[in-house]
């Protein structure tokens, strides 16, 4: 029999007493059932863990296994066949699943001693098969169309979010509407934050999280309970470009590598200060050497493809024409307007254009030739603009990190290494997807799409 990973799986289940937790949280009847929900869903978490078999199949998945081992003493591979898990799966939805896992994560870092100082946040998506056209019920979850991270914009989607601290470990966990906002997320994971921390705990606390953060009232939410953080400036606040300028007029800060491997990415930074609706924040403009080199290339190629099509346009602008002056100065106006990253020249040219002879027979020799006036515009691209070229180099080649914690608390070194952190959560997050630890799936009702989430979540706990 194989049991692969299963005792380990089983043991640090028993270490967080998730069982007992979810008993204790939900609602069910020991006299009538012979497994209880908490063994139930013990019994996904370790097929999870098991081989790639799709979930709906546990009860064959564990025929070849030592089920008493895995689950518990008397349990049998037929006691958790579909209806069994599914009923399960009904009463976890129905006692808030996002409570209790945020209970077992406690748990769990009190076991761990986990260091709470930086949490980190990030969010992902899980496509689905299915059309689940219903109603969604209050303990269930909208599966629906929303902007796909699996790139599967024609599948419809959950949303998972995880607040972690730097190395990854889950201090949090939610399941959301596919079409879920990561602005909206949060925003609310500000709330959950400012719920599960002391005010004590507040003040020396950093949360990290990328650029979605960074909007007009998840600002000022941080601002109002008092949040400090770390995040990556969107471009399109104009003060990025404003402390970009600022940055290459000055000098630069030499960091150096922030991750230990050979030929790893060195950083510039430069510290600025600017508002944002009215509040002051450290903004800490990046450079980096591979940022520039591939960055570089990517913009010169984009260069050559609008050279390629302005000797295009000039081409066809040359066939045209135009009856009179003004029209022909118009259309070259307008040509020089596409100039982008080139310097661009537009001549107006008058023209005698022949016409054609209505008149019958050979005309004679001393017979002038019909013509008209027309007017041609000649475009020529001179190069490019070197001075537009090197700014756009410069601006591309960098990024900003906004945050509120002061230079003596954390350098532009140890902010930059901080944010870094976020890959810990990505990897949690590739974890969950991967197909030899979750398979294919399927469950008829929004509320066990919520509840699976959840124990999809307590899987990446356990890892």
């Amino acid at each position: 029999m194989q049991v692969n990973a299963g005792p380990l799986v089983r043991n640090i289940c028993e270490q967080l007493e998730i069982v007992s937790v979810l008993n204790e949280s939900l609602s069910w009847d020991s006299a009538r059932c012979k497994l209880s929900p908490g063994e139930r869903i013990l019994a996904l978490i370790v097929a999870c863990f098991l081989r790639q078999r799709p979930l709906y199949r546990v009860c064959l998945s564990l025929l070849t296994t030592d089920t008493e081992l895995l689950v518990g003493k008397g349990v049998r591979p037929a006691d958790l066949n579909d209806d069994a898990l599914g009923r399960a799966l009904d009463k976890f939805a129905a006692a808030d699943p996002a409570k209790v896992f945020s209970a077992i994560c406690a748990r769990a870092a009190t076991i761990e001693a986990v260091d709470r100082r930086f949490t980190h946040w990030d969010s992902t998506s899980m496509s689905v098969f299915g059309e689940y056209d219903g109603p969604v019920p209050n303990d269930g979850v909208n599966v629906t169309y929303g902007h796909s991270k699996d790139h599967r914009p024609e599948l419809k989607q959950i949303m998972f979010s995880v607040l972690g601290n730097g190395e990854g470990f889950p201090l949090w966990g939610g399941v959301h509407a596919g079409n879920s906002s990561d602005k909206k997320l949060n925003n609310e994971t500000i709330d959950q934050i400012r719920e599960a921390f002391s005010t004590e705990e507040l003040r020396t606390l950093i949360h990290v999280a990328d650029s979605a953060f960074v909007t007009g009232p998840n600002l000022a939410a941080a601002a109002k309970v008092g949040l400090r953080f770390i995040s990556r400036l969107p471009e399109n606040y104009s003060v990025a470009a404003a402390v970009k300028a600022l940055a290459w007029q000055g000098d630069w800060i030499d960091v150096g590598p922030v991750a230990v491997r050979r030929q790893a990415t060195s950083y510039h930074a430069s510290e600025q200060q600017a508002e944002i609706g009215g509040r002051p924040y450290r903004l800490v403009v990046f450079r980096s050497s591979q940022l520039e080199k591939r960055k570089a290339a990517t913009f010169d190629k984009e260069l050559d493809t609008q050279r390629a099509e302005l000797d295009d346009s000039a081409r066809a602008l040359g066939r045209q024409a135009f009856a009179c002056q003004a029209d022909a100065e118009t259309a070259a106006g307008a040509w020089l307007l596409q100039a982008g990253y080139h310097l661009l020249d537009a001549q107006v040219v008058e023209e005698a254009q022949p016409l054609r002879r209505h008149q019958r027979g050979r005309p004679r020799k001393d017979e002038p030739t019909p013509t008209r006036r027309i007017y041609r515009v000649v475009g020529t691209v001179r190069g490019r603009d070197t001075t537009m070229v090197e700014t756009e180099k410069q601006r591309r080649s960098t990024f900003v990190m906004i945050t509120t914690v002061p230079l003596q608390e954390l350098d532009a070194r140890d902010l930059l290494q901080e944010y870094k952190g976020q890959g810990a959560l990505e990897r949690r997050f590739a974890f969950l997807k991967d197909p030899e630890i979750v398979d294919s799936f399927f469950v008829k009702k929004p509320e066990r799409v919520l509840a699976l989430g959840y124990v999809f979540l307590l899987v990446c706990l356990v890892f």
